[in-house]
């Protein structure tokens, strides 16, 4: 773990400083996770952690960074330190989605793609809807299908929200007004995240 803790130790001292015990105790616990799963080819880069911190602290997050800088680990770090979350990516293309369900179960987080080829098999939905899979990358097409749609009613979508998300989408009327509905209900606080060259 010797270059985890060089780069853990090369954490500029601004982005430290303010941070609480438990906050600075995840960074340390994503560093090591990662570390471990990797084999210690892969260390977060500070735009990651800054992303981590906002969506551990329940900030929606926007980041803008080139292809390759690492979008996708800062999507992988906060399901790693939360294993009973699961999350729900919408993503647009297939080749897009396989290449992600690829890097996450590489990481170590179970994770399907939901899309048009997306078998109608019972068993295959009642296992993700047992949770089997903690990341569901879906097509936005198929946010207004039945069984993505029968997901969200049987309240397969419970977080620490829950008297805010489950009651308001229990028979939806539609993907629109159940998004409004949750996006006005949780009041999130944004935050953007850019990453640059010199985040390593």
């Amino acid at each position: 773990m010797s270059l985890a803790v060089d780069a853990l130790e090369n954490l500029p001292t601004e982005f430290i400083e303010p941070l609480h015990i438990s906050q600075r105790q995840n960074i340390v616990d994503s560093f090591a996770r990662l570390d471990f799963l990797t084999e210690g080819t892969k260390q977060p880069k500070l735009f990651q952690l800054k992303c981590l911190m906002s969506l551990l602290a329940s900030r929606h997050v926007v980041v803008r960074a080139a292809t390759g800088a690492g979008k996708t680990l800062a999507m992988i770090l906060p399901l790693l330190l939360s294993p009973n979350k699961i999350a729900i990516t919408v993503t647009p293309l297939k080749l897009l989605q396989k290449d992600h369900v690829n890097e996450f179960v590489q990481d170590g987080i179970p994770s399907i793609a939901i899309n048009h080829d997306t078998p109608h098999d019972k068993t295959l939905w009642n296992h993700i809807s047992a949770g089997h899979y903690k990341n569901l990358l879906v097509a936005s097409a198929e946010l207004r299908k039945k069984p993505f749609l029968q997901l969200i009613m049987a309240g397969f979508c419970e977080t620490e929200h829950r008297s805010k998300s489950i009651t308001v989408i229990r028979k939806p009327r539609s993907i629109s007004r159940i998004a409004r509905t949750l996006m006005s209900s949780l009041r999130p606080r944004w935050s953007t995240v850019h990453a640059r060259s010199s985040d390593g």
